[in-house]
């Protein structure tokens, strides 16, 4: 309590930018820890980053809420903060977790809607975000993943990961079926390849898939964090087909 009060003292006194931003994410920790979250939030200059500095931390482990903290925050991130993206995404997020698919499928919609097209960076990156989510959403609840392509052909990586999550090898097929006529070489395409391949025990297959997608990761920095998961699967396929050295 003693180091919450020190903690909120100094941010009100503080006038650099980063310090109060140290100051403010410190003080939520504390205050989270004393079951005061919410009290916190009302208590930071900065309401807004602090809704989002407190949701990512709970996604990312790094604090403890209880469910009802967790729906609350969003709740008040979303009804203070409409137009806000990341606002949108979490409280979309938390309805989905606790049985409102429906309406939260019906929140993201209606903020693509009414989404203004940018050039910023960030706005860019918070529509695909909520993009993204949307389609993974409409693709659980059994939306097919041609319809979900046809809609936006932007789809394919999202739905790519979600497939492969799940395992669902006929939507895996469905979706090299829709890609390689018209990107052969594209990573999303060549990890349902690969994974597929290796499902199936075509080792020969996977083995060559791989080493044209270790190929392009190599040459493609953007695509770099892949090389993990096609370095995985190459020695997976070496090693059933008997061909590792």
């Amino acid at each position: 309590q003693e180091a919450a009060e020190h903690y909120e003292a100094a941010l009100k006194k503080e006038h650099d930018e980063d310090e109060r931003e140290l100051y403010a994410s410190s003080y939520l920790d504390l205050m989270t820890d004393l079951g005061r979250v919410l009290e916190a939030v009302d208590r930071v200059p900065d309401k807004n980053s602090a809704y989002e500095y407190l949701l990512v931390s709970y996604e990312e482990g790094d604090i403890a809420l209880s469910n009802s903290e967790y729906q609350e925050i969003t709740r008040r991130y979303y009804s203070e903060f409409p137009e806000n993206g990341w606002a949108v995404y979490y409280r979309a997020e938390a309805m989905n977790k606790f049985d409102d698919s429906k309406g939260a499928v019906n929140l993201l919609q209606k903020y693509l809607q009414s989404s203004e097209s940018s050039s910023d960076e960030d706005d860019e990156y918070i529509d695909t975000s909520v993009r993204s989510l949307l389609t993974t959403m409409q693709f659980s609840s059994g939306v097919e993943a041609a319809t979900l392509l046809e809609t936006d052909h932007s789809n394919f990586s999202t739905l790519t990961n979600a497939a492969l999550a799940d395992e669902r090898w006929t939507v895996v097929k469905d979706l090299i079926a829709a890609r390689e006529p018209v990107a052969s070489d594209d990573v999303d395409l060549l990890r349902l390849q690969a994974r597929l391949a290796n499902h199936e025990q075509r080792w020969d297959d996977a083995i060559e898939t791989c080493t044209r997608a270790e190929a392009i990761t190599r040459t493609v920095p953007e695509h770099a964090h892949l090389s993990w998961e096609f370095n995985r699967l190459l020695r997976s396929a070496s090693l059933n087909s008997g061909q590792w050295k």
